[in-house]
């Protein structure tokens, strides 16, 4: 029998549709043994399995691959920042945290796009209204309004991981967004930057200036990223 060990070795450099379904498929078998090999072999399919799991974890007969398909999608998406200096786990930083390298792609603010959604999701769920059945142009958007900042930024991970990022860029990246609050509290606190009662200020001073500059519109809490961390 190949070893588990080998056949990584061998899906890893490119993994076919049809090696992976026969992984994902052994998520159900009888033997217990079988199923733990299962698992294992798909973490290391990692984001090369994403699209097939999302498939099984919403429609397959077989209630076990439909469970451990929605556990290993979780696995995937999930990524927390590394400990800090005595070995305690750190907090997720808030999405307006993340690198203008990134967050302003074609006109696009990343990190608005992801917090009017899951400030959508949010709304949803308190009205017990399914999401599907709203449409983004009637929400009203207060940036305060039930802080969906966090799982704003834990949603646009995963999606990361799903797109191929290697994990440990993603903790990277996370690791990132909170120097850049230290930073933006070192600031604050030192007066080295605009407070967010200026920061409003200069926004309705400069509106039209940052309109034009960054080709869609954003609010007092989106100015000061540009304004600390370009």
């Amino acid at each position: 029998m190949i070893s588990i060990a080998i056949l990584t070795v061998a899906l890893a450099a490119s993994p076919t549709n049809v090696e992976m379904e026969q992984w994902i498929a052994k998520l159900g078998s009888a033997k217990y043994k079988d199923r733990q090999e299962a698992v294992e072999m798909v973490k290391k399919l990692d984001h090369h399995a994403a699209d097939l799991l999302k498939k099984h974890a919403a429609s397959d007969p077989d209630p076990e691959v439909k469970s451990m398909s929605r556990y290993l999608i979780g696995v995937l998406r999930e990524v927390f920042p590394s400990p800090d200096k005595k070995g305690k786990s750190r907090h997720i930083p808030e999405i307006w945290l993340m690198p203008n390298k990134i967050r302003f792609q074609n006109s696009v603010d990343i990190a608005d796009k992801y917090y009017k959604e899951n400030h959508r999701l949010m709304k949803c769920i308190e009205k017990g209204v399914s999401p599907q059945h709203r449409t983004r142009s009637n929400d009203y958007v207060s940036y305060w309004e039930n802080y969906p900042c966090i799982p704003a930024t834990l949603q646009w991970i995963g999606d990361l991981r799903e797109k191929g990022m290697p994990k440990k860029d993603a903790v990277k990246l996370l690791d990132e967004m909170i120097q850049n609050e230290k930073d933006m509290c070192y600031f604050w606190q030192t007066n080295k930057a605009p407070t967010p009662l200026i920061l409003r200020s200069y926004f309705k001073e400069h509106e039209e200036e940052l309109k034009k500059k960054y080709k869609t519109y954003y609010g007092p809490t989106s100015v000061k990223f540009p304004v600390l961390f370009e």
